[in-house]
């Protein structure tokens, strides 16, 4: 039995779909992708914290993310919602906090809260805005 014909066969239908396909990548609809026109219609997420800004609320820029202390208790408040630390807790953005309430910034610093007033997690004090709803 003669194995290289179609061995051979299947190596250059191999070759020729590899080649279709880098060409289909190299095609010009890339250019226009990137192209000022395009980047009108760009659809992009606008909430606050999605991308890492966790400052405080401007209008226009959306609500406050970080850790509260309301009524003797922690809350992680985020998009206007407060939602209830019972355990130990880290977050991505390097915060953590303990059962006992404490809480450690990522560069390693206690924050210390006082009633009604959260800390964002780009370490700003500020109070709880209005409007958040708490469980």
């Amino acid at each position: 039995m003669n194995f290289t014909r179609p061995f051979l066969f299947l190596s250059v239908a191999a070759m020729v779909c590899i080649a279709a396909a880098f060409s289909a990548c190299e095609s010009s609809t890339q250019d226009a992708y990137f192209a000022e026109a395009s980047q009108s219609r760009t659809a992009v997420d606008l909430h606050a914290g999605a991308s890492g800004r966790t400052g405080p609320a401007v209008e226009g820029a959306g609500k406050p993310e970080g850790i509260g202390l309301f009524a003797g208790h922690y809350y992680y408040i985020r998009e206007g919602a407060a939602h209830r630390l019972y355990q130990r807790q880290r977050f991505a953005q390097g915060y953590w906090i303990d059962r006992k309430g404490r809480i450690v910034a990522s560069d390693g610093s206690i924050v210390h809260l006082r009633n009604a007033e959260m800390v964002t997690f780009a370490g700003v004090h500020l109070p709880i805005p209005p409007g958040v709803t708490f469980p």
